[in-house]
């Protein structure tokens, strides 16, 4: 990915790598410490959600146990992204009939 913007920007692949590493710093903190959202417009939106603690069975000691919650990243991509993927499904359905 760095290559490719610095091939597209004329930006050296150092400063890229910089940019791109401080900006997944900035967005693991926005998820991890504060439970933020982030939006990227036509791309999609990362959330942080709790999963809620639920009991499971272990069968080797044959017994019920407590699975504690925890939270996970979601990802919901945008309208536009979800078509563009549904049109290329389509194009290469067509391209094998």
């Amino acid at each position: 990915m760095v290559a490719l913007i610095s091939e597209k920007t004329g930006f050296a692949r150092t400063d890229i790598l910089i940019i791109v590493n401080e900006m997944l710093d900035i967005m693991r903190d926005a998820l991890v410490i504060h439970k933020d959202k982030i939006t990227f417009n036509d791309f999609g939106v990362f959330k942080v959600e709790k999963s809620n603690p639920r009991h499971g069975f272990d069968f080797q000691q044959h017994k019920r146990i407590e699975i504690p919650g925890y939270y996970k990243v979601k990802f919901t991509p945008a309208k536009s992204v979800e078509m563009d993927l549904k049109n290329e499904v389509n194009d290469d359905e067509k391209a094998e009939i």
